[in-house]
């Protein structure tokens, strides 16, 4: 399983809900925290992987603090609340930043593995971390929320790294 990387067209796929939990959605749900811990993140949904389904990983814990992972399938936020302005990084867009106003506040009703509707309120970091992966469901990513100066100076970031691998 590897994170598809900024430009990737699969990235701009939008994703399916999941019909019916089994045990290949489990273990996709698996595979993702394992690639999510592996590279270091804190969220991760099932299109940066190249899966087109509505699943997303979270784990906002340091290693110090001990693993608490949250598996949302099909999620939806039910409620928003306040506004935030957080500075914003991605495992699909590596070495890019920005800072994007969110809600402050989320609620949001899930499934979880089990199959279980859950329903969570996620507050600051939590909340930013859920809308950026729900956005990823929509083919939405960070650096197009970014103006264009940003994104044309990442752009040629990008050029360049290329360049010099060649």
């Amino acid at each position: 399983m590897n994170i598809l990387i900024y430009p990737d067209p699969g990235l701009y796929r939008p994703a399916e809900p999941v019909d019916r939990i089994g045990p290949a959605e489990r273990k996709l749900c698996e595979r993702m925290l394992e690639k999510l811990y592996q590279a270091r993140g804190i969220g991760l949904s099932a299109p940066q992987v190249g899966v087109s389904v509505r699943v997303a990983v979270l784990d906002l814990n340091t290693p110090e603090l001990g693993r608490n992972p949250l598996v949302l399938i099909n999620p939806v936020i039910t409620h928003r609340e306040g506004e935030i302005i957080w500075e914003e990084g991605c495992l699909s867009i590596p070495g890019f930043r920005s800072e994007t106003k969110r809600s402050e506040e989320v609620r949001v009703r899930a499934q979880n593995p089990e199959g279980r509707e859950i329903e969570i309120v996620g507050r600051n970091l939590l909340a930013v971390v859920i809308q950026h992966e729900l956005d990823h469901f929509d083919g939405k990513l960070l650096i197009d929320r970014a103006g264009r100066l940003k994104k044309n100076l990442y752009l040629r970031k990008l050029k360049k790294m290329h360049r010099d691998r060649s």
